[in-house]
């Protein structure tokens, strides 16, 4: 069963909970231990190349880099970010099947880390510190009203997690590091099996859990988040992702429909 419970706005409820459940649950009005995993790429940052790429944090912070990296870098990190820009849209243009999403983002990462190889490493890590600002508008005060425990799961840098772990206040913040340094602290972040494996590691047995996603990655997250709690409420925000929208308790046009919901009732 779908229902919108605000005409004038583009949040839908599936499945028999009443909204006054559903809030109850994101108020966590009834004081229980409570996770929110919540996704950043085109879920929290918006940044300058919203649906029309994919890596949308990471072509932020190359064009942040752009005019700042040493000159004997520029060449090589121009061509590596063109091959990625065009090798992005090819993809999307050509429409990319479930299965094989985290081949292409596997290949969209590690081009990525290719490109900013040699870049000091002070100089990424102020641009990234600079893209907490490109989130979508609302993002962060409706946020607020949802109560728990928070932790950003994410396919972007380690460093772009760390950067919005600190603006909306996540405790725990997972990307993928810019060297191998940190490979074997909890892997790679390449897509859904990923996103799986790291929700089942930072949650607890029959904790209940708040997932908002927006694309068919972040389905990892809504399978954990169903199996520890029937309580567990999953939010597809942007109507990105059919397979998300399909496991999902809301669906959530933007930012400002959710807030609206969240404060009606």
């Amino acid at each position: 069963m779908t229902e919108q419970p605000l005409a004038n706005r583009n949040i839908f409820l599936q499945g028999n909970r009443s909204a006054y459940d559903l809030i109850h649950a994101l108020a966590n009005r009834d004081i229980v231990t409570q996770r929110i995993l919540c996704d950043i790429d085109g879920t929290l940052h918006k940044g300058y190349y919203d649906k029309l790429l994919r890596g949308i944090s990471n072509a932020d912070l190359a064009l942040y880099l752009l005019p700042r990296i040493p000159f004997s870098q520029f060449p090589r990190f121009v061509t590596k970010n063109i091959e990625i820009f065009l090798y992005d849209r090819k993809t999307l243009a050509n429409g990319i099947p479930d299965a094989e999403r985290e081949i292409h983002t596997k290949h969209l990462v590690n081009l990525f880390l290719d490109s900013l190889r040699e870049i000091p490493e002070e100089i990424i890590q102020e641009g990234a510190k600079k893209l907490p600002k490109r989130i979508y508008p609302h993002a962060k005060e409706t946020l607020d009203l949802i109560h728990g425990r928070r932790a950003l799961i994410s396919c972007s840098l380690q460093i772009v997690a760390d950067a919005y772990g600190e603006y909306v206040d996540a405790r725990e913040v997972f990307g993928n590091p810019l060297s191998g340094k940190d490979f074997k602290q909890y892997g790679m972040l390449y897509g859904v099996q990923d996103k799986e494996r790291i929700a089942r590691m930072v949650s607890h047995k029959t904790e209940r859990m708040i997932v908002i996603g927006d694309t068919t990655d972040d389905t990892g997250m809504a399978v954990v988040a169903h199996e520890r709690n029937l309580e567990s409420v999953v939010i597809a925000m942007h109507h990105r992702s059919e397979a998300l929208e399909a496991k999902a308790d809301i669906i959530a046009y933007s930012w400002e429909d959710l807030r609206a919901f969240l404060e009606e009732y």
